[in-house]
């Protein structure tokens, strides 16, 4: 089982990553591309991934349920889900 969720983490981080930088190269102006991609990434690196292992463990010992790190994942889908709808209303589909 240890494989299949090393291979599922490796395929969901590919295929964020891949798409990502053409994203940001179609739709950030250039002259504010490299700072909004810098800034952006290493928040998220140092909130999500930073808070994330300390608390899912705690979270895990506290309630003893071993399914919470997917009620996270989850959770932070939907929250990014909203934030791109809402952002893509701002935007009205054009570039910023």
């Amino acid at each position: 089982y240890n494989i299949f969720g090393i291979l599922l983490l490796g395929i969901q981080a590919g295929s964020v990553s891949g798409p990502c930088h053409a994203f940001f190269q179609e739709n950030i102006v250039p002259e504010i591309r490299y700072r909004f991609v810098s800034v952006s990434f290493a928040t998220g690196m140092a909130l999500i991934g930073g808070i994330t292992p300390g608390l899912l463990t705690f979270l895990i010992e506290k309630y003893d349920i071993i399914y919470i790190p997917c009620y996270w994942i989850g959770g932070l889908a939907i929250i990014t889900w909203i934030v791109c709808q809402i952002m893509y209303k701002i935007w009205d589909g054009e570039a910023v």
